[in-house]
Order: structure tokens, then C-alpha cells, then sequence
């Protein structure tokens, strides 16, 4: 299945991901997820 990304402010598309799989997309949003959380914790 197809995957886009899209910039929210200009509706441009960024990205087409055409071979990602259901399993691998939610992988890789759990990822950006614990790195966000990571991040977002260290920043004073």
C-alpha cells in the first residue's frame, strides 16, 4: 500500500512511500513516537 506525506500548512506533498507495509509503517510511527518522547523530555 501507498503512503504519502503531506506538509499540513501548504498541502504539498513531501513524500510517496510506495512499498511499506502495514506492519513496517506502524513500526516506524512507534519509532518517530519513543524519539519524540526522547527529545521531547530533554529539551529545557
Amino acid at each position: 500500500m501507498a503512503y504519502q506525506t503531506i506538509d499540513p500548512a501548504t498541502g504539498k506533498l513531501i513524500k510517496t512511500y510506495a512499498n511499506i507495509s502495514d506492519e513496517d509503517l506502524e513500526a516506524a510511527v512507534a519509532n518517530a513516537h519513543k524519539a519524540f518522547a526522547t527529545i521531547g523530555s530533554s529539551a529545557g
